[in-house]
């Protein structure tokens, strides 16, 4: 018992990172899940059922997109800290605007450069259907952008919860 401190820390992690990224790995790639089933991908994947569907994109989605949405959650801490968002309209257009970036640059990167990460085509599919060469402005970008940034926000607005549920008062007012 020597070594252990006389009062427990109030918090597990420092400043909630732990559940911070938690959150943002497994809501926000439900969120971008979901999303991407609503924009019609894939398919094929309509013979079993939307939700066997969901499940196994959601697992996949985990094991492949989890790098993916760490950095989409620290762009999102990141950005909030610097700008100071208080509120969640704040975190959730930021989500909206990173997931927006992140499907631009991802949907850039040429297919043949992209083949080992099947969550850049996952994202980068929401904007445009990429060739070898990179950016292709056919089919429906509209609809994926506007799912993309709505998966965006909702994941913002999570993120501003669990922020907001581990800010302590004295960092809420500065």
């Amino acid at each position: 018992m020597a070594g252990l401190p006389e009062r427990p820390t109030a918090n597990l992690t420092r400043r909630g990172s732990l559940a911070f990224y938690l959150a943002a790995w497994v809501c926000g790639t439900l969120f971008f899940t979901a999303a991407r089933i609503i924009g019609g991908w894939p398919q094929a994947g309509a013979a079993v059922g939307p939700a066997r569907t969901l499940f196994f994109l959601y697992f996949l989605g985990l094991t492949f997109g989890w790098a993916e949405m760490l950095l989409f959650a620290l762009l999102l801490r990141t950005a909030a800290r610097a700008l100071r968002w208080r509120s969640a309209l704040g975190w959730m257009s930021g989500g909206g605007v990173a997931a927006a970036l992140l499907g631009l640059a991802a949907s850039a990167v040429p297919e043949k450069f992209s083949g080992s990460s099947a969550w850049l085509r996952f994202l980068g599919d929401f904007f445009a259907p990429r060739g070898a060469e990179g950016v292709s402005m056919n089919r429906h970008q509209g609809i994926g952008a506007v799912l993309a940034i709505l998966a965006g926000a909702a994941t913002g607005y999570i993120l501003f919860l669990v922020e907001k549920a581990f800010t302590t008062p004295e960092e809420a007012s500065n």
